[in-house]
């Protein structure tokens, strides 16, 4: 078994043609990884920009939450208080009623005995 060192020129042109066919394979393999790469980021970036959006909506939520809580607390105490003042207010109102219909009874009783009895002389 002989080795030949010739180099036809079909098989040089092989040779250029796989040495030329991987360079090309390896730039397009190179470039797709590239993009993917950069495509990455961009997920990455938005993913995170989607994120602090989620945590700044969160925080409004929450203090959102508060306010309302508070506005119903106050709402709901000052509905409360509002009743508990009128309530009193109304039995201040009733037991005046009924103290000036006694008086006014007894004053009547007094005045109508005062008529029936004779005047009386005032001294000066």
């Amino acid at each position: 078994m002989t080795f030949d060192p010739t180099i036809t020129v079909a098989a040089a042109w092989s040779a250029i043609l796989v040495v030329v066919s991987a360079a090309i394979a390896w730039g397009a393999l190179r470039n797709t990884v590239k993009e993917n790469k950069e495509r990455a980021q961009e997920a990455i970036s938005s993913a995170q920009l989607a994120q602090d959006k989620v945590s700044d909506l969160k925080e409004e939520l929450q203090s959102d939450r508060l306010d309302n809580a508070r506005t119903f607390a106050t709402k709901a105490g000052m509905e409360h208080l509002e009743k508990t003042v009128i309530g009193s207010v109304n039995e201040v109102g009733q037991r005046l009623e009924k103290r000036l219909d006694q008086m006014t009874d007894r004053l009547d009783r007094v005045i109508e005995h005062d008529s029936h009895t004779t005047p009386r002389k005032v001294r000066d």
